[in-house]
């Protein structure tokens, strides 16, 4: 969220620290979003800066891929064979974005709803281009809530991504470039 703070999404509430105290051992609550001390986090760094193919946890060979490497906005986001090419070799930033070739991994008009598609548009920073990488192997997009996701655990190049509630499934698995 706003100055530092961390929203649950289910509840709109912000982690705070009651009275913003310094005492060790403060037990944490959820409590309405104002943007004080008491609800500004440092998160640790997340893993940015590597760049590389983005491989599908459906099946091996299989790539994260700008459809046909167009990077216009609105380019579909699919899966296909993985072919070293610029249109697969992807970065997280340390904004949070996902690029390739300059542009974000962006959901569909910012939707929030299962089965939105994902693209590929200009980096604006908006909720929609926001991804988290977990220990799990999962891509989460904190606006929705929701995980990168292969529909159906599609194998077939060209197959487009989507948004899903996050399953921990094959479909819904990432690996990251190291």
């Amino acid at each position: 969220g706003a100055n530092g703070s961390l929203v649950n999404p289910t509840s709109g509430l912000c982690l705070d620290d009651p009275g913003a105290t310094t005492t060790q051992g403060t037990q944490l609550e959820i409590y309405t979003c104002n943007g004080t001390a008491a609800q500004n986090w440092t998160l640790p760094a997340a893993p940015t800066g590597r760049a590389g193919a983005v491989t599908s946890g459906v099946t091996a060979g299989v790539c994260l891929d700008d459809k046909g490497g167009s990077t216009t906005n609105g380019s579909a986001i699919e899966i296909w064979g993985c072919n070293g090419g610029a249109n697969q070799n992807w970065t997280m930033a340390a904004d949070g974005t996902f690029r390739v070739e300059g542009s974000c991994l962006d959901v569909n008009a910012g939707s929030t709803a299962n089965g939105t598609l994902v693209q590929l548009y200009t980096c604006n920073g908006t909720g929609s281009q926001q991804w988290r990488a977990t220990t799990s192997g999962q891509l989460i997009n904190p606006q929705s809530g929701l995980c990168l996701d292969v529909p159906g655990g599609n194998t077939a190049n060209g197959t487009q991504l989507e948004i899903w509630s996050c399953n921990g499934g094959t479909n819904q698995k990432w690996n990251l470039p190291s």
